[in-house]
């Protein structure tokens, strides 16, 4: 038996994998896999689709999602900062259409929208991936491999906060018109007797 490597037996890694609809892992920069998220675009309240976001790998731990004019509307990230303890990092660059203008039916403005793979048969593995890589090293330099990945991107929410506001007249309040005449003193309409003085 050779035993274990004399240094760094064992070596764990992390990173992201993009897969398809059908499950096909993404390895290139320029593929796009869509969404069931669009952007707001013009406000218009219609999905169109050059406001439909797709995603992109950037590398090993990088993601984009941006429409087909290239609008940047997330962007993921895999944390390594703590390499035995990745965070998984979403920001939202850009206003995601949510259905609901807070009239209506659909009133409520608080509410999430999951991240989804658009297809009507989508593969389990279709989305993102956490994947973890451990390598094991013996004595002499013998190698084996092992990797473990959980799909993560109905874990991706986008949350819409929207506006609120609350009014409420104290209970003396009061209002009071003054009326008001605007006509200039040396231009006094017949039949108003203080037009200098107002």
């Amino acid at each position: 038996r050779d035993g274990a490597a004399a240094s760094s037996p064992s070596v764990t890694s992390y990173g992201l994998v993009l897969r398809d609809a059908t499950g096909a892992a993404i390895t290139d920069t320029v593929t796009g896999v869509a969404t069931t998220l669009y952007i707001t675009g013009n406000g218009d309240n219609v999905n169109d689709a050059n406001e439909l976001i797709s995603l992109y790998r950037v590398d090993d731990t990088h993601l984009v999602g941006k429409t087909s004019d290239g609008t940047v509307a997330l962007r993921i990230t895999l944390d390594l900062t703590t390499p035995a303890d990745p965070v998984l990092v979403v920001d939202q660059v850009v206003a995601i259409a949510d259905n609901s203008d807070g009239s209506g039916a659909l009133v409520e403005h608080d509410h999430a929208l999951t991240l989804a793979i658009a297809g009507s048969e989508l593969a389990g593995t279709a989305g993102i991936s956490v994947v973890k890589t451990t390598t094991v090293t013996d004595g002499d330099g013998d190698t084996a491999s092992d990797s473990a990945q959980v799909n993560v991107t109905a874990s991706i929410t986008v949350e819409d906060d929207g506006p609120e506001v609350d009014v409420a007249a104290a209970s003396q309040a009061t209002l009071t018109l003054a009326r008001l005449d605007e006509t200039p003193g040396s231009s006094a309409v017949l039949g108003d007797a203080n037009a200098g003085s107002d």
